[in-house]
């Protein structure tokens, strides 16, 4: 999102100070160079990330795609109940991370 901003902000800015053409190279350049920025500073921690997909189609059953569904159910379910409960000063901060914690372990590892 940041990224479709960044260029639309220099297109617009550089629209007045360079022919259009060179202000579309200008302005991709900057958001390509940023995003790259952005992608080499978040290094190590953005090879961990965790995500869960599951894509079903009515009328067609899938029960492998059902099973990862009803599972990303019951993991939004216990994270906002933590944060719920965390926010009515129910459970600790200590307890919280340890509720979040337990649901990322629970996701599988994958490459993205």
């Amino acid at each position: 999102m940041w990224g479709a901003i960044l260029w639309i902000v220099s297109e617009v800015v550089l629209s007045n100070q360079l022919a259009p053409i060179q202000a579309v190279a200008a302005s991709t350049t900057v958001y390509v160079l940023s995003g790259y920025c952005a992608f080499v500073m978040a290094g190590t921690p953005r090879t961990h990330i965790r995500i869960e997909v599951a894509i079903t189609m009515t009328d067609l059953p899938d029960r492998d795609s059902l099973a990862r569904r009803e599972n990303i159910g019951r993991h939004a379910n216990l994270l906002v109940d933590a944060d719920n409960r965390f926010a009515t000063q129910q459970i600790t901060a200590a307890e919280h991370e340890m509720i979040w914690s337990e649901v990322y372990r629970q996701l599988p590892a994958g490459k993205y």
